[in-house]
């Protein structure tokens, strides 16, 4: 009887210690923020289609919590010189998307006739996420594991680039649409 009772006890120690104690849990509480996500397929717009080329890709919201999405644009120059604030470019309202930005979204957003485009220029897009609740969320709000992994295809700060085909063919496969500092 005392070994069944000693297995018994034995037993029940061995149950109690697999319970969680959250103050010793080191892992943050998961939140479902408004998260918008872009998995881009068309990285770059091609200087020589410029009627038929276009950047983007699929926007989503794995939390469903948004309502609406602002995207912004500004354009940076081949000479590196940024040339306007950020000016809006689009919304979307229906969740999930196909996004497509062509050259002539693009010149209308920032005033100057599709031709005035070149070869080099940057444009750096900055959107923000309108929640049910009204609350508003952009790049700032996001944490520096977001900012800086590509893998998590944030879609609050990236870039294209307009370039001719070979260049294109170059550098599709090392282009990064999330890159810091431009």
């Amino acid at each position: 009887m005392k070994k069944i009772i000693s297995l018994l006890l034995l037993a029940g120690l061995s149950f109690a210690s697999c319970d969680k104690q959250d103050s010793l849990d080191p892992r943050p509480i998961d939140v479902g923020g408004q998260y918008v996500r872009l998995d881009i397929t068309n990285k770059m717009l091609a200087s020589e289609h410029i009627d038929e080329t276009y950047f983007g890709g699929f926007l989503s919201t794995p939390a469903n919590n948004v309502e609406k999405y602002v995207l912004k644009v500004r354009r940076r120059n081949p000479n590196s010189v940024i040339t306007g604030n950020y000016v809006e470019l689009l919304t979307v309202t229906s969740f999930p998307t196909e996004l497509k930005i062509t050259p002539q979204m693009i010149a209308d957003a920032i005033g100057i006739p599709v031709t005035s485009l070149e070869v080099g220029d940057y444009y750096v897009f900055f959107g923000e996420a309108y929640g049910f609740d009204g609350k508003v969320t952009n790049y700032n709000n996001l944490s520096s594991t977001v900012k800086t992994q590509p893998g998590m295809k944030q879609a609050f700060r990236f870039v294209t680039t307009l370039a001719t085909d070979a260049n294109i063919n170059i550098l599709n496969d090392t282009f990064n649409n999330y890159q810091l500092g431009l």
